[in-house]
């Protein structure tokens, strides 16, 4: 009988996460005396790990202490892993054992190379491992997911420099029947010549699992027992595994097209967010918290808004787990705003209806992004007035050009800032004379409404 406790905790270190596992094991009935002379007061162990992800490395460092009932006394290792690009990562391992009996030291260090590659349902990884101490092994890993029901993978495991060939073809279910999930195994090893296995295994609901073992021999082992992984913020929901990280989604508007959250931004609510296989509304206050986000495993988030007047926008949003408490996910909301302009005839030019709307059907608008994309191309209503809807709260340029026969042209460009806001819209005036082309900005202030100049063309006209 043993007991074994465990504190983790993560944290970053100038945006890197780190994790810190310290661990103790001892036995429970410690006035047992074994045959050899050894006590249980001696089955003990103290052990820790520090890993830390520095961009494409990770170091990881652990160590143990063993009672005297172990033959080993301490144990220390070193790792350094190289992932640049997904495809393949090197890794190189350092390790070093000292015994209880004679005291003496055993190191031992390997060096390591996996690749892999998927093609639509299928995934090939390949594994090398170079000892100093033991002999060359190899694994080649093939995995299919394209049937309906079943995950098919078969792994090859060749030790002592290849000679050795331990193969495994395992089928697992896609959990069809949502509470049970089962898989079958049948392995081969040339080290015992025609010895075959099978395993069935049963998960029920992710908390108890029970196992059958079988070979050529007769020999049979059942086994059974409790396996259940949970939040203790949400202790229903159930795990995959306990390396997932919690995200907590906010969504929130975001006014001033800065992808931050500022202190004068309001929330977003009923917003569905996907994060993998699991899709949750956001609430009254724009939050949303999902539980195991498998950690290492960058997600899309694609948030679906009902909200007509609001989009997404090409924003982009990933999420990766990192092995802490909780990642908090800002997704910015972005209202949709509307250009309203008029085309205003100064008095001093004396034109009735009919040639106001003669003049307005040569008058050409258009709105560009900040790269000069050309994004709304109109003319104004017979009324002189026109709305570009279906944009931003960011900056734009409006362009107005006169292209009359019976005048010069005449044009005018300017860099226009559009924001959202409750109590007015973005309404420009563009006022047209005998001399000049000018484009007002229509604000409010504690006096009440005013005119702002913030663009003005001259030139010569025969109207």
């Amino acid at each position: 009988e043993h007991i074994r406790g465990e504190v983790v905790y993560s944290n970053y270190i100038y945006r890197f996460p780190y994790t810190l596992v310290l661990g103790t094991e001892r036995a429970l009935n410690t006035d047992v005396v074994n045959e050899d002379g050894s006590s249980n007061k001696d089955r003990y162990s103290y052990d820790g790990t520090f890993q830390i992800d520095i961009k494409d490395f990770r170091f990881v460092v652990d160590g143990a202490n063993y009672g005297k009932y172990f033959d080993e006394k301490f144990q220390e290792g070193y790792s350094i892993t190289y992932n640049p690009t997904g495809i393949f990562q090197i890794n190189y391992e350092w390790n070093k054992t000292k015994y209880n009996i004679d005291e003496k030291d055993d190191n031992d260090e390997n060096v390591g190379l996996n690749i892999s590659k998927g093609w639509e349902d299928f995934l090939f990884t390949f594994d090398y491992n170079k000892s100093l101490k033991q002999e060359d092994s190899y694994e080649v890993n093939m995995y299919y997911n394209g049937f309906k029901k079943y995950n098919v993978q078969l792994t090859n495991y060749w030790l002592e420099d290849g000679k050795d060939l331990e193969t495994t073809l395992r089928l697992t279910n896609k959990n069809i029947f949502s509470i049970f999930d089962y898989s079958l195994e049948f392995g081969y090893s040339e080290s015992y010549k025609e010895k075959f296995t099978f395993r069935f295994t049963l998960d029920y609901d992710n908390w108890f699992r029970s196992e059958v073992n079988f070979d050529e021999t007769g020999a049979q082992r059942y086994s059974a027992g409790i396996n259940r992984v949970v939040d203790l913020k949400n202790i229903r929901k159930p795990l995959e595994s306990i390396d997932s990280t919690r995200v907590k989604v906010i969504t929130f508007l975001d006014k001033n097209d800065n992808g931050i959250m500022d202190s004068n931004e309001e929330r977003v609510d009923y917003v569905a967010v996907k994060i993998g296989d699991q899709e949750i509304d956001t609430d009254e206050n724009g939050e949303a918290m999902f539980f195991g986000v498998p950690n290492k495993i960058v997600y899309d988030m694609k948030p679906t808004i009902r909200k007509p007047s609001y989009t997404i926008g090409d924003t982009k949003i990933k999420i990766l787990g990192q092995q802490v408490g909780t990642v908090i996910a800002h997704i910015p909301i972005k209202p949709m705003v509307t250009i309203v302009g008029e085309i205003e005839v100064d008095e001093s030019l004396n034109l009735k209806d009919k040639e106001k709307e003669a003049l307005f059907e040569n008058i050409l608008i258009k709105v560009l992004d900040e790269k000069g994309k050309l994004i709304e191309y109109l003319n104004p209503e017979s009324d002189g007035t026109f709305e570009v809807s279906g944009l931003y709260a960011r900056k734009y340029m409006l362009q107005i050009e006169y292209i009359g026969v019976d005048n010069k042209a005449r044009k005018i460009a300017e860099n226009v800032v559009l924001g959202y806001y409750d109590d007015r819209e973005n309404r420009f005036i563009i006022h047209l004379d005998k001399e000049r082309l000018t484009l007002k900005q229509i604000f409010l202030s504690e006096g009440g409404k005013y005119e702002k100049v913030i663009s003005s063309n001259s030139s010569p006209s025969k109207l």
